[in-house]
């Protein structure tokens, strides 16, 4: 299997371009066939998916017809003003008891603009059993690194418990465990997550095992980076050895 990460950021802003017109047609109908086998009543298609930045893993051993995995997305708060939206986070904060609420208030207060992670699937046919590979974690080395680049150091979200997803997370960076809500759109156990930190050991062991990954990403963007993903990486690992040397 040959897998490809492509990032699509404000598609709003792209919709003259063919290839974000297809990348939008994926996501909205490989993610629905993915979350309907969690809850058949659910729609996953939101506003966000026009202003967020999307994170996606292709299957493209048949480069004629990439086919979508997995896929994830980041919203900012202060990119949602600007459309009149809620965060996600907005909604399932009420069903958080008074506890997980006033924890969640103090990152907030803390953090600034919010950072929301959310609307994560990965097709079962490719667990890491059978592609070889850990995609959910090429995925948050993609979140992560992406976020550092924008300059930002967390994010929040939930994590289905049915599935014990919040497993995937526990290498990533530092958050409380034990925040628990029922979310009734999918009818099952979430836990709440409130990501303080990026663990940057983990983040550089990683990228080292998927590093050619990174390198040939594909970004969106309505307004070109910088600097590309693999080259920040690059840069704030050599600064980070220079600094601890």
């Amino acid at each position: 299997m040959q897998f490809k990460l492509v990032i699509l950021d404000n598609a709003i802003h792209q919709l003259d371009s063919m290839e974000v017109k297809k990348l939008l047609n994926d996501l909205i109908t490989v993610k629905q066939i993915n979350f309907s086998k969690t809850s058949e009543h659910y729609i996953s298609m939101d506003k966000h998916d026009m202003c967020g930045t999307h994170f996606l893993i292709y299957d493209v051993e048949n480069f004629l017809s990439p086919n979508l995995v997995l896929a994830i997305r980041t919203t900012y708060r202060s990119r949602a003003k600007q459309y009149n939206l809620n965060l996600p986070f907005d909604i399932y904060y009420e069903y958080l008891d008074d506890f997980a609420k006033n924890e969640a208030n103090k990152f907030i207060k803390q953090k600034g603009d919010l950072v929301d992670c959310n609307a994560w699937f990965v097709d079962p046919k490719y667990s890491k059993k059978n592609s070889g590979l850990d995609l959910s974690e090429i995925a948050y080395v993609g979140v992560c690194s992406y976020l550092l680049r924008q300059g930002y150091d967390h994010f929040v979200g939930c994590t289905n418990e049915k599935y014990k997803a919040s497993r995937w997370l526990e290498r990533v960076g530092e958050f409380p465990n034990n925040h628990m809500f029922f979310h009734p759109a999918v009818d099952c156990d979430h836990k709440l997550i409130l990501m303080k930190s990026f663990s940057l050991s983990w983040l550089q062991k990683s990228f080292e095992k998927y590093e050619e990954i990174i390198e040939h990403c594909l970004e969106y963007r309505s307004e070109a980076a910088k600097v590309n993903l693999h080259q920040f990486l690059l840069d704030m690992f050599s600064n980070n050895a220079k600094r601890a040397a």
